[in-house]
């Protein structure tokens, strides 16, 4: 019985590849039809992902979308990837969406994944934030709030209502060690595409020169920027962890002390 299942299993397997090659092949034919380069915003969440999306699609040339890959709800990836590069202006050249490293969130194959890699021209934008203490408070805070953007409110309206936040030792250990155990992973999955790296900080504090570069690494005239979010957190690190000495002492002595210099 075991030969048998062997055969069976490899024409799984092969049936899978086949659909999986097929699916790349239509995306890959609408794409040089629409005569579009397609790319991904790739990070985790927090990491100013919106911002930078809000700023590529000032745009007209680009059209970015929001987390199409954040859960399949039982679509087909090829299906879900057709729709996030398609595009109806004639005027966009630049075509995609953002994605985090654990999407889908409700699929556990590797087939966005390896269809991405299968992408001819496919560009990487690689999304960071230097201190990944803040990407965690900032994530705690947008849980607690269910606030994920922010578009109207001032920053003194929006820091009178922030909450403050409690983390253990592990907590953040185990949070640190997985954000950079992602980043590392998506620089090893796509060091054969052309990949532009940037972090959160320079996005907000080179904004001008670092949209600049990015346009220029999608192949795009530099028609300049415009966004209506805004910073949702003004505090100090130390203004929203209720332990945050407790925590900058723990963490004295490790790779990751370098975060709690507010």
């Amino acid at each position: 019985m075991e030969p048998l299942q062997g055969v069976i299993d490899q024409q799984k397997c092969n049936t899978v590849f086949e659909n999986k090659m097929t699916e790349a092949t239509q995306i890959q034919a609408m794409l040089e039809r629409n005569q579009v380069v397609p790319v991904i915003v790739l990070a985790r969440s927090r990491t100013g992902s919106n911002l930078l999306v809000s700023l590529l699609n000032s745009h007209p040339q680009i059209r970015v979308r929001g987390e199409k890959c954040s859960r399949l709800a039982g679509r087909e990836v090829g299906e879900v990837l057709l729709e996030a590069f398609s595009t109806r202006s004639p005027r966009v050249r630049i075509a995609g969406f953002k994605v985090f490293y654990y999407h889908p969130n409700d699929d556990s194959s590797e087939t966005l994944w390896q269809i991405l890699l299968g992408l001819s021209g496919l560009k990487v934008i690689h999304l960071k934030r230097e201190n990944i203490l803040k990407t965690l408070v900032s994530r705690k805070i947008a849980s607690v709030e269910d606030v994920w953007k922010n578009k109207g409110e001032s920053q003194q309206e929006r820091s009178q209502e922030l909450p403050t936040v409690r983390f253990s030792e592990k907590e953040l250990a185990d949070g640190f060690a997985q954000t950079r155990a992602w980043e590392n992973w998506g620089e090893e999955l796509f060091q054969h595409q052309p990949t532009f790296s940037l972090t959160y900080e320079d996005l907000v504090q080179q904004r001008r020169e670092m949209m600049s570069r990015v346009f220029a690494f999608l192949g795009v005239d530099d028609l300049g920027t415009e966004t209506v979010l805004e910073k949702q957190n003004t505090r100090s690190l130390h203004e929203v962890i209720e332990n945050y000495e407790e925590l900058r002492s723990a963490f004295t002595e490790s790779p990751w002390s370098r975060f709690f210099s507010d």
